[in-house]
């Protein structure tokens, strides 16, 4: 999942008391961040992400991402595993004529599916869970009677095997 906030900054908004605006996610792993700088921004508008009391990009307090025509664009791997799912995003402006607008994007997986991502042999193993538990469970429909529920549909090979023999046998009893 991609979340997307679009921060408008007022003009003339100082650092000293900066725009707030929440960004609600899932958990999950972030992988990706961006920010876009519209043209006109001209270095005068900046931004900050925090994470709960502290400050999560950039991770050095007192620095802030700024630019003009600009997508700040970088991998991650930050986990947000506890509640709540939110970010807040500080930005000011010392444009004093324009109001102007960056767009902060997280990308956020699970845990599982960064593990298929960049971690191909456990999530190798991963697979093979899901396949066992999807087994467990087909076992378990079956034992409901809900696995076939129209046997012509599809038949296991074993039956199909039953099947021909009971078939042949009848056309034989049948020709004779």
């Amino acid at each position: 999942m991609i979340y997307a906030k679009d921060c408008l900054i007022p003009k003339n908004t100082p650092a000293s008391d900066p725009y707030k605006h929440i960004l609600k996610v899932t958990k999950g792993l972030i992988y990706k961040i961006e920010f876009q700088f519209p043209r006109g921004c001209a270095g005068l508008t900046h931004i900050v992400i925090f994470d709960g009391g502290h400050q999560a990009w950039p991770y050095d307090p007192g620095v802030d991402f700024y630019g003009d025509n600009w997508v700040i664009s970088f991998d991650e791997t930050y986990l947000i595993d506890a509640e709540p799912f939110e970010f807040d995003i500080f930005g000011y402006n010392l444009d004093d004529t324009y109001n102007h607008t960056v767009q902060v994007r997280l990308g956020i997986v699970s845990k599982e599916v960064y593990m298929a991502r960049f971690m191909p042999t456990l999530a190798y193993k991963y697979f093979l869970e899901i396949i066992e538990k999807l087994e467990r469970e087909r076992a378990g429909r079956a034992e409901w009677g809900e696995e076939r529920p129209f046997a012509w549909v599809v038949r296991p090979p074993e039956e199909e095997e039953e099947a021909q023999e009971g078939e042949e046998e009848e056309s034989a009893k049948g020709s004779t």
